[in-house]
């Protein structure tokens, strides 16, 4: 899932600037987000 939001940001970016862009991303997890629905829907999924 973070390639996907890495690649769709990067085509959307080449879009706006006209040229060759590469992302890089640092995540930080919180142990157990996912059983916390408040978390989820923060994060719209």
């Amino acid at each position: 899932m973070i390639r996907n939001i890495r690649q769709s940001a990067q085509r959307e970016l080449k879009k706006l600037l006209q040229r060759p862009v590469r992302l890089a991303l640092h995540i930080k997890v919180e142990e157990g987000w996912r059983d916390r629905p408040e978390q989820l829907d923060k994060f719209h999924l």
